[in-house]
């Protein structure tokens, strides 16, 4: 081999490694912690709540974080749920497959009992204090993504899950080139608490090609546990294909009546090509 061939073979090796190198610096997830998408005051708006400033109703919240896709449609994300009990939050972190809606990964703080069999729950019970200032609870935040963030990512490589450098999440139920219903039946029922509620409730994605129904939820007549409205709040786009998680709130009576709670639900939803020549939203 010439000295010129055994240059241009080490120069090859040394490029394809440093792309390797480059690629794994890439997948890392970034130091900062992520950030809940929903916001508080737009979830109360949803639901014809006044916002958290004035004396209107409290609403219990769930926060919704962002924290990965894969390229093959699977969404990781952490559900920050407000407990009624206590004033302290517990976590749930899951790897959803939005393609069928099936939990790949499921990982819960203050929850392990809910953890699908066969799924490792994370070793430590960990909850984080809310406190009425705000950045202590922050700051708490911080300290479990600190803690566990490469643990996820690892458990996740098989999946393919490569972490966000922002979330692409939009309010509403409108996108480009699509709009998203919520249906209800008429016919109604009314349940041992006095909620009147649809026997039906449908989300449909309506695009240029057609209607599809991304989620089901179906009532019998004497439902105590019936929701009193479900919303769609947002979206969150992926940044490598034409599909997003679509986020759902479900508004349900509390323990003992008020203050109501918001549930969230995340369904997949895919949409049809773009148009030629079209910029891709959330491209990287």
């Amino acid at each position: 081999m010439s000295d010129v061939s055994t240059l241009l073979l080490m120069t090859g090796l040394l490029l394809g490694s440093t792309d390797v190198v480059g690629a794994e610096k890439a997948r890392q997830p970034p130091r900062a912690p992520p950030r809940e998408v929903l916001g508080e005051d737009p979830v109360r708006a949803a639901f014809d709540y006044p916002p958290a400033s004035s004396s209107g109703p409290y609403l219990i919240l769930t926060g919704l974080v962002p924290l990965g896709w894969s390229r093959d449609g699977k969404f990781a994300y952490a559900l920050e749920e407000q407990t009624e009990a206590a004033d302290c939050d517990s976590f749930e972190v899951l790897v959803q497959d939005l393609r069928d809606g099936s939990t790949l990964w499921h990982g819960g703080y203050g929850s392990r009992d809910k953890n699908p069999e066969g799924q490792r729950p994370l070793d430590e019970h960990v909850e984080v204090q809310r406190s009425e200032e705000g950045p202590e609870c922050e700051g708490e935040v911080g300290k479990v993504w600190d803690k566990y963030r490469q643990r996820w990512f690892a458990a996740w490589s098989p999946l393919g899950i490569e972490p966000l450098e922002r979330a692409n999440y939009r309010r509403g139920t409108k996108g480009e080139g699509f709009t998203l219903h919520v249906r209800e039946s008429a016919e109604r029922a009314r349940n041992a608490f006095d909620v009147d509620y649809p026997l039906e409730r449908r989300v449909e994605l309506v695009t240029r090609s057609g209607t599809t129904v991304l989620y089901r939820d179906v009532r019998e007549p004497d439902d105590d546990g019936a929701p009193l409205g479900l919303k769609v709040l947002g979206f969150v786009r992926s940044p490598f294909e034409r599909r997003m998680a679509v986020v759902l709130g479900e508004l349900l009576r509390g323990w003992e009546g008020f203050p109501y709670v918001v549930r969230l639900h995340v369904v997949g939803a895919e949409l049809p090509p773009e148009p030629k020549g079209a910029a891709r939203p959330g491209a990287r």
